[in-house]
């Protein structure tokens, strides 16, 4: 029990005394915390992007998938002539929903096919092969209304294998692995 001023006095001298951290120990925890968290934004950065371009070749692939299938269809009226399809026509068919669009943009009220990313598929390229009366198909995903995320543009040709440029402008092609 306080029984005396001078124990009051002595009880609040050794409260003020304990006050807690100064500025700079706050400031130099906050610079620590500061610098650890842009180390850990670089990566997660690179990681979410990788993963934004691992969906959108796993999409192409199953875009080959369904063109295997669309041009195999026992069905004349979908297929008379036995060849690959456009985006719609493999919609039509019934290989890809009719809830995706082509393309990610704020035209469509659907969900984009691949997020981020605007999809044209090219029924018998001529410019691809030797022989242009073979059927063939190729498709192009570019990025939109994602530029700052610096997304790559993916191209695959009939055969399965998919393609990126390595910055959207050298024109220099790379395969995906």
């Amino acid at each position: 029990m306080i029984q005396n001023k001078a124990e009051i006095n002595r009880l609040f001298n050794h409260l003020a005394d304990n006050r807690g951290y100064t500025i700079i120990e706050m400031l130099f925890v906050c610079a620590i915390i500061v610098t650890i968290s842009m180390m850990g934004m670089g990566a997660y950065s690179q990681q979410r992007k990788f993963g934004m371009e691992t969906v959108c070749v796993t999409r192409l692939k199953q875009i080959a998938q369904y063109q295997e299938s669309f041009r195999d269809l026992g069905d004349p009226s979908l297929n008379p002539d036995a060849s690959y399809g456009t985006f719609f026509e493999l919609q039509n068919a019934g290989f890809i929903p009719t809830t995706y669009s082509d393309s990610d943009t704020e035209a469509h009220d659907l969900e984009p096919f691949i997020p981020y990313y605007e999809i044209v598929i090219v029924k018998s390229p001529t410019a691809l092969t030797e022989d242009p009366d073979r059927n063939q198909y190729f498709v192009t995903a570019a990025p939109i209304g994602a530029p700052s995320k610096n997304l790559r543009i993916f191209m695959m040709q009939e055969d399965g294998e998919v393609y990126f440029f390595a910055n959207n402008y050298d024109g220099q092609k790379y395969v995906w692995e």
